[in-house]
């Protein structure tokens, strides 16, 4: 069984949540059920009529701590994670680098894939708006999508907003359907960097195929609700 596996660029049309009307361009996510896992894209890119637009890498490690979902990413594990960022937006100025700073590292344990966003901004300018699950209206969130079958129309979201509050959907034919639920957890901290998100997404929350080893697509997103940013770490085909 390989430590570690690569990651390659695949183009997709599954929608994310809120980008009903964009197509993501996620990385691909290798998981392997040994000491690392890869969430990485190799270099692609696709000509539009005035830029390039280029996919990243990030490698996933696992976690050899119990992961504390509490919005602080105090295990040793989130130290050593490489980081994710550079998000690109998706609105109002489409391909462009988002003007807030995002880096978002992934862990693997043996139940869960983990998740820790550090979402910079002023934090007395962060929109925390109570509601209740998949309500969350125009606030700031910050989610995933997955597509452990590389389908490039199918996939399951996960968001959580600065409050807390829950939004998940599971995405068929590139149709959402936020009447599906799952059970995860999230935490969100406001602190003097702007607020921290914290998903931990048990496998038996989803569905992927049965293998040794697992390449799934991956997206993240991030709103800024004050000024409408949205943006993402790959970047969207319209």
């Amino acid at each position: 069984m390989q430590s570690e596996s690569d990651l390659r660029a695949l183009p997709s049309a599954v929608k994310p949540a809120f980008g009903r009307h964009s197509r993501m361009r996620p990385a691909l996510l290798a998981l392997a059920f040994a000491p690392c896992i890869a969430i990485a894209q190799v270099p692609a890119s696709r000509q539009s009529a005035d830029t390039t637009l280029v996919c990243k890498n990030i490698t996933a490690s696992r976690a050899f701590e119990r992961i504390v979902v509490d919005g602080v990413l105090d295990e040793p594990s989130w130290a050593t994670a490489a980081i994710g960022t550079e998000f690109v937006q998706n609105e109002p100025r489409p391909n462009e680098p988002s003007k807030y700073r995002s880096e978002v590292r992934v862990l693997f344990s043996d139940h869960a894939i983990h998740v820790g966003a550090v979402l910079y901004d002023n934090p007395d300018s962060v929109m925390m708006r109570l509601s209740g699950r998949d309500q969350i209206g125009i606030t700031d969130w910050f989610g995933i999508t997955l597509d452990p079958y590389e389908s490039g129309r199918n996939g399951f979201q996960f968001v959580v907003t600065a409050a807390g509050v829950q939004l998940d959907a599971i995405v068929a034919n590139e149709e959402e359907d936020e009447n599906w639920h799952a059970v995860w957890h999230s935490a969100t901290k406001v602190t003097e960097q702007g607020w921290v998100a914290e998903m931990s997404i048990p496998y038996s929350a989803f569905r992927f195929p049965k293998a040794k080893e697992h390449v799934w697509s991956v997206q993240f997103m991030r709103l800024v609700g004050r000024v409408r940013e949205k943006s993402f770490w790959n970047p969207i085909d319209h």
